[in-house]
């Protein structure tokens, strides 16, 4: 909130101009392709934010399959407005079925993306063939 003191008599309140916040995965290994051991895949989200206060976003995943190469889980992106396209890369460690979760937040408020991973020891993309 912004209080205007133009007139040293009376102080007027006024609102908050509009915050928002958007997180959009846009790189994500199909679950249908399969991915093999050892195999290394992006993951990559935007944010775009509107006079956000504090924003950041964040990986999770469990480390026994999957390893996270290079960049940080947790993203500061700080406050205002932007586009900020944020990148991850991971090496697929062991056979399973699991999920990576991004999230953002921004002014704490979460919002949350899963991404399915199927890791094998063999090629399954029938598309690779």
């Amino acid at each position: 909130m912004r209080i205007d003191v133009s007139s040293p008599n009376k102080a007027m309140t006024r609102p908050n101009p509009t915050r928002s916040a958007r997180l959009v995965v846009v790189s994500a290994p199909l679950p249908q392709a399969g991915m093999r051991v050892a195999d290394v895949f992006k993951v990559a989200a935007v944010v775009s934010a509107v006079n956000v206060n504090h924003s950041e976003v964040s990986v999770s995943f469990e480390s026994d399959f999957l390893s996270l190469l290079g960049s940080p889980a947790v993203v500061n992106l700080g406050p205002g407005s932007y586009d900020k396209k944020i990148e991850w890369l991971f090496r697929a460690l062991e056979p399973t079925q699991t999920m990576i979760k991004v999230e953002l937040r921004a002014d704490d408020i979460p919002q949350t993306a899963q991404i399915a991973v199927c890791i094998t020891l063999e090629d399954t993309d029938l598309r690779r063939r």
